[in-house]
């Protein structure tokens, strides 16, 4: 089972296709850790996660600091964003064009 199936599904995840932080705050949230596969689980889990979390929160923190850009969404609609297919990794539909967003 891929990852994308995992977090999206019902079973797991009610309502998963909406963000919904409350979820994980909660009494319940803890048997939900056990469903996040990003990196999968077990012996075979990635090596490189703690490297790949830290890059990420450095990198996000560069990108979105106060008053350093303004994002607006260029020519996207939910429908670009919508898993379509699961080819290993999750895709959009073929004929998209994917996330295109304007910087300023």
């Amino acid at each position: 089972m891929t990852s994308i199936m995992m977090h999206n599904s019902p079973d797991h995840f009610p309502n998963p296709e909406h963000f919904e932080p409350e979820r994980w705050l909660g009494p319940n949230a803890a048997p939900l850790r056990k469903y996040i596969v990003a990196f999968s689980k077990g012996s075979r889990q990635c090596l490189g996660m703690n490297l790949a979390y830290c890059e990420l929160y450095l990198t996000l923190a560069a990108v979105f600091a106060p008053g350093r850009f303004k994002f607006e969404l260029y020519e996207t609609d939910i429908t670009d964003v919508e898993v379509y297919h699961d080819f290993f990794n999750a895709s959009q539909r073929v004929d998209s064009k994917g996330i295109r967003v304007k910087v300023e």
